[in-house]
């Protein structure tokens, strides 16, 4: 929301709050009193409480009991409407009720959710008509779809839509707690928001409270209330308090235009809820200013530091940056489409590399690891493990080839360190179940028992612990890393090779860094890099690398500067190193 020349904003969320506070027929004149000759506050403040006013739900307070007392003036409707007879009521809200209802006539059975609209809002008739409208034009079994329509004999407008019996979202997460299946849920949600994006409407309300699950586990997406054409007039000014603010894009808000990124945003806060139990911005008892304020400035915690301790660990990573795309601020840094959320939301339960995050050589073989994790022998994963945990190690070895004694030296190192993880997981597996086996359940046991089975070799031992600690980064168990760095790093030094060395302290300053400790981090990469400056021509891989999280470093201090000029440093090196069109250098300069 941009700034207002004519009065400041302090101004204006002063007199809305002392208006909201008023009779609604009395809000008007006072305003008017209290702005005096200043037009231009008192228009942008009767404009906000027009947009408050007109943001009500049809079903304001949700479900009712049977035998629930209507509030205010609202009469159940009784016996028939067009060709429909009330069975029972189902909710109520401002504008009017939602009836059970089946077809009177009995030319044939059937049971609707009918929508009665309240003779004294005729204001509303516009926007019940266009729901009705585009109800009509889609047909699709994620969408509740319109039955009929019409006006009722005391000249109430109606429409009877299909009925859906099941239970709320909401009810659904309580007894369905596995992340997995929670993400196949909204995966079978997302085909009905794209279907609607193919018939140029945008729904523009998604949220929880209209997401119903039915009796075959199936989500059906309701209330096309304040939908709209694609190509009709999707300017935010007319319908900008419309969405419930909770689960509302900021464009929405701020009286800007929408898009299909709107509906993208709202899948991306209903999936937040659905992962951590909350909106992922908590507008709840808020003013309208305040909730304009807070979408404009507040960025969502990811969902792994909000969710209850034991999904935590599903969310960290791969879903924290999903969902952080979706509900980018600006529409453009959104998912271009809803099919784009899907296919990343599948790409990560295909233990595939999303989109949603920097293309990093590490976040890379930890996809791989995790995407091939062994329910076969410990052969494989030792072949995979090499691969990618030795190897910067193989190609500064394959580089050095000239000089002959450190590809010497290399090539021994390496056929002992084969050796001794080949020795490390044959135990590990003689005391695990194998038809169950995973990568992580492999490098978890292989890492307690370093001591036990190299205790007189901290050589070794510090070797292994590196090389399990980095694919334990891999595969995103970043404890399971932590715990065992920090065991590595705390044998004597003096028995650790100076690469190993270094290698030790850049993993537990990457893990630092994710901690948001980021003196240690600086601390650590710095003991790294003063090993790796020793012999800049052995490491000029681990520098190029190393200079990356020195960037990311400078950004978290608020050095911008310095950090550009660092991941321009580091850029210019792998184009050097490398040459310009080797993947490496591609992953880099996307830094």
């Amino acid at each position: 929301m941009t700034t207002d020349n004519a009065a400041s904003w302090q101004q204006i969320e002063a007199l809305l709050d002392a208006a909201l506070d008023l009779p609604a027929a009395e809000r008007a004149d006072y305003v008017r009193i209290k702005a005096a000759d200043d037009s231009a506050l008192a228009q942008r403040v009767m404009d906000l409480l027009a947009a408050s006013d007109d943001a009500g739900e049809f079903l304001e307070t949700g479900p009712v009991e049977h035998d629930a007392a209507p509030a205010g003036p609202i009469e159940h409707a009784q016996g028939h409407i067009g060709s429909w007879e009330i069975i029972e009521l189902i909710g109520r809200g401002g504008m009017g009720e939602v009836y059970k209802a089946r077809r009177k006539d009995g030319l044939y059975e059937h049971i609707v959710a009918l929508k009665l609209l309240r003779l004294d809002q005729e204001q509303m008739l516009a926007r019940f008509e266009s729901e009705r409208q585009i109800l009509a034009q889609l047909d699709h079994p994620g969408l509740v779809r319109l039955i009929d329509g019409g006006v009722s004999d005391d000249g109430r407008a109606y429409m009877a839509m299909e009925y859906v019996p099941g239970e709320s979202l909401t009810s659904w997460l309580q007894s369905h707690t596995d992340v997995p299946q929670r993400l196949k849920l909204f995966l079978a949600l997302c085909p009905a928001v794209s279907y609607a994006h193919s018939h140029l409407i945008v729904h523009r309300d998604i949220k929880p409270d209209n997401i119903l699950i039915d009796t075959q586990g199936r989500p059906r997406l309701l209330d096309f209330g304040i939908a709209k054409l694609v190509s009709g007039n999707l300017d935010g000014q007319a319908t900008q308090a419309l969405a419930t603010p909770n689960y509302a894009a900021p464009e929405q808000l701020n009286g800007e235009a929408i898009t299909t990124q709107t509906d993208v945003y709202g899948l991306g806060a209903s999936l937040y809820f659905m992962l951590c139990g909350k909106p992922p911005v908590d507008l709840n008892g808020l003013s309208l200013p305040r909730v304009l304020d807070r979408i404009r400035h507040n960025e969502p915690t990811p969902p792994s530091q909000v969710a209850p301790p034991s999904l935590r660990p599903a969310l960290a990573g791969d879903l924290d940056a999903i969902c952080a795309k979706a509900l980018a601020r600006e529409p453009s840094q959104r998912y271009a489409s809803v099919t784009a959320l899907a296919d990343d939301l599948n790409r990560h339960l295909n233990q595939q590399a999303v989109l949603a995050r920097p293309p990093s050589w590490t976040y890379r073989c930890g996809r791989l690891l995790r995407q091939h994790a062994l329910a076969v022998s410990a052969a494989a994963l030792v072949s995979l493990s090499l691969m990618a945990g030795l190897g910067v190690a193989s190609y500064q070895a394959h580089k050095a080839a000239n000089e002959r004694d450190i590809a010497r030296r290399d090539a021994a190192r390496l056929s002992s360190m084969r050796s001794s993880i080949l020795r490390l997981f044959r135990s590990a597996t003689s005391e695990l179940d194998t038809d169950q086996l995973t990568a992580r359940d492999l490098l978890a046991k292989s890492a307690h028992n370093i001591e036990r089975d190299f205790g007189d070799d901290p050589a070794t031992a510090a070797a292994l612990m590196q090389m399990l600690g980095e694919l334990q980064l891999f595969t995103e168990d970043y404890a399971g890393a932590r715990d065992l760095l920090t065991r590595a790093h705390a044998l004597p030094q003096q028995n650790i090779a100076p690469e190993i060395l270094a290698d030790i302290r850049i993993d537990l300053a990457h893990l630092a860094y994710r901690d948001g400790d980021y003196p240690q981090a600086k601390a650590l990469y710095q003991q790294a890099d003063a090993i790796w400056a020793q012999a800049p021509q052995r490491y000029p891989a681990e520098r190029i690398w190393g200079a990356t999280l020195a960037s990311q470093l400078a950004r978290a201090e608020g050095d911008t500067h310095g950090a550009v000029e660092l991941l321009n440093h580091a850029a210019d090196q792998a184009r050097e190193h490398w040459g310009n069109s080797h993947e490496e250098t591609g992953v880099v300069q996307q830094f």
